[in-house]
């Protein structure tokens, strides 16, 4: 199995990378619910703003890199080989529902709840820095004409930082293809 290292950082506002992880550890984090006091916190406040400032507080990480350090630009080390994809447009029943779907497509490395009950998921891409904004632009089309959902294009950004989260039927699929 081909191992896709990312940067983990304790929070989005960290300067400096506290680790490289293999991302399947991450992802197991996510389901065991290393941060479910975070997140159930998070999904239980109703005010927008306050949600907003303890997602701050939450770890996070360069899903598409390692980094030398900070999560800027310059200090990208390595391509992953993997790209976040976000769908922020979602009532969280149909995020439910949507996971399951997705949970069924080959080009879907892993499937999993935000912490607003959004949805998230890694899809593996031809590891190049410079293909990255298109290859996200592409999986954008991908996802608009098969699930007619619009995914957040601001993952093209290598360095695009992922709350951690929590959801105990995070859907991995190690032997995805590559997109």
């Amino acid at each position: 199995m081909n191992e896709h290292v990312v940067s983990f950082f304790d929070s989005v506002i960290s300067k400096q990378k506290t680790a490289d992880i293999p991302i399947e550890i991450l992802l197991n984090d996510i389901r065991n619910g290393k941060w479910a006091k975070q997140i159930l916190k998070i999904r239980s406040t109703a005010d927008k703003k306050e949600r907003d400032l303890l997602k701050r507080k939450l770890p996070a990480s360069t899903i598409s890199c390692t980094t030398n350090g900070s999560h800027k630009a310059s200090d990208v080390l390595r391509h992953s080989g993997l790209i976040q994809v976000d769908i922020d447009d979602i009532k969280p029943r149909d995020a439910y529902q949507l996971k399951e779907e997705l949970s069924k497509d080959p080009l879907i490395h892993s499937c999993f709840l935000s912490p607003s009950e959004k949805l998230k998921g890694t899809i593996k891409i031809i590891p190049d820095i410079k293909l990255q904004a298109l290859q996200a632009e592409s999986i954008a089309k991908y996802f608009q004409e098969k699930y007619k959902q619009v995914i957040d294009l601001s993952c093209k950004d290598i360095t695009r930082l992922m709350f951690m989260s929590f959801d105990q039927d995070l859907r991995i699929n190690s032997n995805s293809c590559i997109y």
